[in-house]
């Protein structure tokens, strides 16, 4: 049996328009970015399946030399709201550990990701920093730097065998896809050590979606579309318990519509996708072939 999974990428536009974060002479693009679709136990070279490489520009009058390495995004900074820690930023490298940038030039660098083969680690959002940052010369002092977020989500399984998803909070499926008026269930653990009663809204800030939001799709129109049951729900320390959506999408709509739902909790957030393909789409966001 042969199975053929297809990554999907979203650019992140953090900066106004260019795309680019920017620190004295040091620019770096794209400014963030989200890779969906990842399976545990492949090794990833993000060019070679995107198209997707760091740009890294050196807009000073002398040539400069950059190191290169991933970090968690806690070691400097915040990150996105729904996603947790990568567990081990080792699992994330660049194609080189440094890389010299001639004068008023540019340069590439490669992105590649392993997650280890595991079945806990389907079902994930994670971030993870990209660090680019200027290598002191003879002299010593400290050089310009800038962290780039990668947004990791791994391939959406809607049950594991016996064993809980990875994380303090866990959401099966991650991704629900629907082209007609169905009702579907998703299951969340509880994997903290105390009892939680986690908030569940949709993200309704249109800025903030743009960070959310996979590539091809919009922001659901109308709310009232999906029901999220009562808005909360109360689990015990090391439970889960199942969560009704009820569909309500017109069964004539011809656009993708995606909904961003957060599962707000004390210990932790997570979210899931709310997928409508529409009338007229033939395909599907993450395709599977079996042979």
């Amino acid at each position: 049996m042969k199975k053929i999974y297809y990554l999907i990428l979203t650019l992140i536009l953090l900066t106004a328009c260019s795309g680019r974060l920017e620190a004295a002479s040091l620019k770096v693009s794209p400014a963030g970015f989200i890779i969906h679709n990842i399976v545990p136990g492949r090794t990833y070279d993000v060019y070679k399946e995107s198209g997707l490489q760091l740009t890294i520009y050196n807009d000073s009058a002398a040539d400069k030399t950059y190191l290169l390495s991933a970090h968690r995004p806690s070691e400097g900074g915040t990150w996105e709201k729904g996603y947790l820690e990568i567990p081990d930023p080792k699992w994330c490298w660049f194609d080189r550990n440094e890389i010299k940038v001639e004068a008023n030039s540019k340069a590439y660098v490669r992105f590649h990701l392993k997650v280890p083969d595991e079945e806990r680690y389907y079902n994930q959002h994670w971030v993870v920093t990209l660090n680019i940052a200027g290598k002191p010369g003879p002299g010593g002092g400290v050089g310009v730097a800038i962290n780039v977020r990668a947004q990791i989500e791994t391939q959406s399984r809607a049950a594991l065998k016996s064993v809980t998803p990875d994380g303090l909070i866990g959401v099966v499926p991650s991704v629900i896809t629907l082209k007609t008026k169905e009702n579907r269930e998703v299951v969340i653990f509880n994997n903290s050590a105390t009892n939680e009663t986690y908030k569940i809204y949709p993200l309704t800030d249109k800025e903030k979606f743009q960070k959310y939001i996979s590539a091809g799709f919009s922001p659901l129109p109308e709310p009232d579309w999906l029901k999220l049951g009562d808005g909360s729900i109360t689990i015990p320390a090391g439970g889960r318990k199942t969560l009704s959506l009820k569909v309500s999408l017109p069964e004539k709509e011809k656009k993708k519509y995606e909904s961003i739902i957060f599962i707000e909790g004390q210990s932790a957030t997570g979210f899931m996708r709310v997928q409508f393909m529409g009338t007229d789409d033939k395909t599907e966001v993450m395709r599977q072939e079996t042979k």
